[in-house]
């Protein structure tokens, strides 16, 4: 069927689960009350039991569904044991169950096999439990329920663990519940269901790795409504959303295709789909026949079948959950907003058109038409720059920006739209002056030597402001020049300035640095401007009977006796002194201010012993060191020169032609010796000599 305007009309996306159909109008076991105004789903009869009964147990594996025990008109507790095969719409009688006749068991199948146990028998509650393998159509008993004899309990199983709990134990409502292994065949205990007074007669099923009880009667025949997740990882139960309708027990609890459903009990009929997903409840199409008690169900190849139970009598009619037929139409897609029918939609959903009794097993077909909405995508380009930025609408930005905007048409990953805000922070560059005062010339961070004052030269960091922006420098210098200076020093003989250097001569070049020492905090420059005075000869020689200063530049004398400790001689003031005794001789002498005494000479006070030589004759020095000379007034002839020892011995002898002056030396040992002098006239000169070391 098309979808058409006579039959659209908006809601929300449905759960296959909650839909039923309208009622139509042919001879056909079809029940679909009037006032449905929704899909819901509908019941269809299939083959009976070949025997009615109540409170039985049912399990199913593969194909076949399977019904067993329970009771019968008059309550009588049966064994009989019945296969239903819905290919062929047929029931089969198996071998009678092997434990006692009983009602109110539990049944469940793990891996193709199936088990039963517990319930009530005529000794009372039992707590036997059995495995079925229909590949040998034979029954193992296996290891008893440990909590002990038990009736009404509620069994189901995930995976490939069985779940029962919770039911009456002598007529007390339980809490307990127990985990079963085939594979080992052992029980454990985990968490007690969470509601202290008990529960028995509750609904019990599996949806995916997590078990769900709900409804029953607690401690007192008070009936309940509230839902349970039992979550086997964690051990624990987690309550959920009440089973809408009144409070029941004795119905029937079974999952399709991850969808729960609870209904009947307690002479109702009214039936209720679960979402996990959501976990809400929506109410389905009334059980088929109308009101029903501890019936039994089985899921076949995500087909319900419920029946059996009892309402006035004991039932043995069977019914199948029949869903709508869904015809899923190809998706509407648009972005932001599409025009469908009319009708502007700018959110996803799903328009459904029922169609009454199209389907073909008579329940409505449901055409579903999804209208898929995307949404442009916005986004921000957060951006932070400094002084400016370019974007990508060309637009170069100087200052920070929350509202341009740029779209790029059908970009984003779903085809729509893609709009970018631009969210932009313009950051300004860190602007710093360094300060700088330097003396004579300064080197800058930028390897620049500057010799004069400067207040506009720049450098730039990049990027190393606080703010990731450049840092940019100002340098603003001041150049101070040193001072300087001179020292003028004027010294006798030598002068050790302030440099630690001695000088001994005038000096006009040295210079000494204060290093800040000029009141401008620079260097202070000194140059030393030295000059030196010496006296130009301090030398004296024995001139006969004097000793004479050699200076004749001096301005002054002064003879001093060495002998006694440098005693000033008194009158003693002119550049000759004449000793009268024998002794150690200096003279002190000025010239250009400075002073300076020769060194001592000794000497002798000697008297000539004989003299007969004309004219005059000078020996010197005397006392000497070795060299002395003898200096005529005139030349003399055939001279002879003797050397004696103070004891007579002759030493030496000197003999000359002619001449006036006689250079000799005395080459012994420091003493008094004799010289004798004596020309070729017999005339001679006795006197003596002192050498001193």
């Amino acid at each position: 069927y098309p979808l058409d305007s006579s039959y659209a009309q908006r809601t929300t996306l449905i759960d296959l689960s909650t839909v039923c159909c309208f009622p139509v109008l042919i001879l056909s076991l079809l029940f679909c009350p009037l006032e449905r105004v929704a899909a819901q789903g509908c019941w269809t009869e299939v083959e009976h039991m070949p025997e009615g009964r109540y409170n039985a147990v049912s399990f199913s594996i593969g194909d076949y569904g399977y019904v067993l025990t329970g009771q019968s008109s008059g309550g009588t507790w049966r064994d009989e044991f019945f296969r239903y095969h819905a290919m062929t719409n047929s029931w089969t009688q198996l071998p009678d169950f092997p434990g006692t006749p009983r009602t109110g068991a539990v049944g469940f199948s793990i891996n193709g096999k199936g088990y039963v146990g517990t319930g009530r028998d005529d000794d009372g509650n039992t707590s036997d439990f059995w495995e079925y393998d229909p590949q040998t159509e034979a029954w193992t008993q296996k290891a008893d329920y440990p909590p002990g004899n038990f009736e009404a309990a509620t069994g189901f199983s995930i995976g490939d663990k069985g779940y029962v709990g919770l039911g009456l134990s002598w007529a007390s409502a339980q809490t307990v519940f127990w985990e079963y292994d085939p594979a080992t065949d052992t029980w454990t205990q985990k968490a007690d269901f969470p509601v202290g007074t008990g529960r028995y007669e509750a609904v019990g099923f599996s949806i995916g790795d997590k078990g769900y009880v709900g409804t029953g009667n607690h401690s007192g025949f008070t009936r309940t409504r509230d839902f349970w997740e039992y979550d086997p990882a964690t051990d624990s139960w987690q309550q959920l959303a009440d089973v809408p309708g009144p409070a029941r027990s004795g119905a029937i609890g079974f999952s399709v295709s991850g969808v729960g459903y609870i209904g009947t009990g307690n002479q109702y009929s009214d039936f209720y789909s679960y979402d996990v997903s959501t976990n809400t409840w929506a109410e389905i199409s009334d059980f088929g026949p109308g009101k029903r008690d501890d019936a039994v169900y089985f899921v076949l190849d995500d087909i319900a079948y419920v029946g059996s139970g009892y309402y006035l009598s004991t039932k043995w009619d069977w019914w199948q959950l029949d869903l709508p037929a869904i015809q899923n139409e190809s998706p509407i897609t648009g972005c932001d907003s599409v025009l469908f029918n009319g009708t502007f939609y700018s959110t996803s959903e799903t328009i459904s058109t029922i169609v009454p009794g199209a389907a073909e097993n008579g329940c409505d077909s449901i055409y579903l038409q999804p209208i898929i909405i995307s949404q442009s995508v916005e986004s921000t380009d957060v951006q932070v720059a400094c002084e400016s930025y370019t974007w990508i609408d060309g637009v170069t930005y100087t200052s920070s920006n929350s509202t341009a905007s740029f779209t790029y048409e059908g970009g984003a990953a779903n085809g729509c739209d893609s709009i970018v805000t631009l969210g932009l922070t313009i950051l300004e560059p860190a602007l710093n002056t360094d300060f700088q005062t330097a003396c004579g010339s300064y080197t800058w961070i930028n390897g620049v030597t500057y010799t004069t004052s400067v207040s506009d030269v720049t450098f730039t960091f990049e990027g190393a402001a606080s703010n990731g922006c450049d840092s940019i420098v100002t340098l603003d210098l001041t150049i101070l020049e040193p001072s300087t200076g001179s020292d003028s020093q004027t010294a006798c003989n030598s002068y050790t300035w302030i440099d630690g250097i001695t000088y001994n001569e005038s000096n006009t070049a040295a210079t000494y640095t204060y290093e800040g020492g000029a009141a401008n905090g620079c260097d202070s420059v000194v140059t030393l401007n030295l000059v030196i005075n010496t006296v130009s000869d301090n030398t004296t020689l024995i001139n006969g009977p004097s000793i004479v200063a050699n200076n004749t530049a001096a301005t002054a004398y002064q003879w001093l006796d060495c002998d006694a400790e440098m005693e000033v001689i008194p009158g003693a003031l002119s550049s000759e002194f004449t000793p009268e005794v024998s002794g150690n001789y200096a003279v002190q002498l000025i010239e250009n201010g400075c002073a300076d005494t020769s060194d001592c000479v000794q000497f002798v006070v000697t008297d000539v012993i004989e003299h007969s030589l004309k004219g005059a004759m000078l020996v010197t020095p005397n006392p000497t060191r070795g060299d002395f000379s003898i200096r005529f007034d005139h030349f003399q002839k055939g001279l002879t020169i003797r050397l004696f020892a103070m004891t007579g011995q002759l030493l030496e002898t000197w003999s000359f032609d002619q001449l006036d002056y006689a250079p000799l030396a005395i080459q012994q040992e420091a003493g008094m010796y004799l010289l004798e002098v004596q020309n070729n006239k017999g005339e001679q000169t006795l006197l003596p000599i002192i050498k001193v070391r």
